[in-house]
């Protein structure tokens, strides 16, 4: 990340421990610049620690866990922030999962079996890189928006200038 003051807000869940510790632990979160702001074993709790701690910025979590499935987890927490990004952890290899995971916004979807430290890192990467993309785009829409405000403001002062002129009356110097 190369704005030193924003740190992005990360969420573990996985009704797996050693999943859970694997996850942290292959990950240099401070270098990379992210928060892990916790590490849930179902949605359900994962998605109270979203209510109470505010913004999150990457969810990493399980399809498959008891209580909340991960599906359930990524539908409601992507209500409480559309900009969210999701990675989709599985021990099961199924189309459907996928499929239906993609369909609600995730952005990749990686197998418990075939995970490693360096798969899981460019995955990551690719979610800073994402969220990085949409605040630049979202900072020139602004601009733009901004530019606009200032274009209509000059052309109402233009036009409140010309009717002044016109009913002043004409002065003979």
């Amino acid at each position: 990340i190369t704005d030193s003051t924003m740190k992005l807000r990360c969420l573990i869940v996985d009704d797996e421990p050693i999943i859970r510790f694997g996850l942290k632990s292959s990950i240099d979160w401070e270098e990379k610049n992210l928060h892990l702001i916790g590490d849930f074993s179902h949605g359900k709790q994962a998605l109270g620690a979203m209510e109470r701690t505010g913004h999150v910025d990457i969810l990493i979590t399980d399809i498959n866990m008891p209580v909340m499935d991960g599906i359930t987890l990524m539908k409601k927490a992507l209500q409480l922030n559309p900009k969210l990004k999701v990675v989709l952890v599985s021990s099961y290899n199924e189309f459907e999962y996928v499929r239906q995971g993609l369909t609600h916004g995730a952005v990749d979807y990686i197998l418990k079996q075939t995970l490693e430290p360096d798969q899981f890192s460019k995955t990551i990467h690719k979610c800073i890189d994402k969220i990085l993309e949409e605040e630049k785009v979202t900072e020139k829409l602004d601009h733009a928006e901004q530019t606009n405000k200032i274009n209509e403001r000059r052309k109402t002062e233009q036009s409140i200038k010309r009717v002044l002129l016109r009913k002043m009356p004409y002065q003979d110097c």
